[in-house]
């Protein structure tokens, strides 16, 4: 189960290790759009490894779903929780290390619109029904 859990999971955390070793080489201080793409990509990945999970959850015919604004939902509900999170994560980091990862509100407010612009990405542009 475990090693299921690493292969859905795997993109995220790659994006993860990613944005911490910019951070602690506070990369982001000569490239502060450096945190742009980066959660972007990181809501497109975790809505992929969320569908990942609920496909998964499917064809072990643990859950049902058949009406995709219900899918949508939750994939994007569960991406929403994690981007709130990973603020709360940088904004602990920012303060108990000082590695200034958490800007202003704005920054705050932008990070959380690119997460969740990221996991409706994956909707938005699927041509197949999911």
């Amino acid at each position: 189960m475990i090693r299921k859990l690493f292969y859905f999971f795997r993109l995220p955390l790659i994006v993860y290790v990613l944005g911490l070793i910019l951070s602690i080489f506070k990369v982001h201080r000569v490239f502060p759009w450096i945190d742009i793409p980066l959660h972007l990509i990181g809501g497109i990945v975790l809505a992929y490894s969320f569908v990942l999970v609920l496909e998964f959850l499917k064809t072990k015919k643990l859950i049902k779903i058949d009406n995709k604004w219900i899918y949508f939902i939750i994939v994007l509900g569960l991406v929403s929780l994690i981007a709130v999170f990973y603020e709360f994560y940088e904004f602990l980091l920012s303060y108990l290390f000082k590695l200034g990862m958490q800007g202003n509100l704005s920054d705050t407010m932008c990070d959380l619109f690119l997460g969740l612009f990221g996991g409706a990405f994956l909707f938005i542009f699927k041509k197949s029904k999911i």
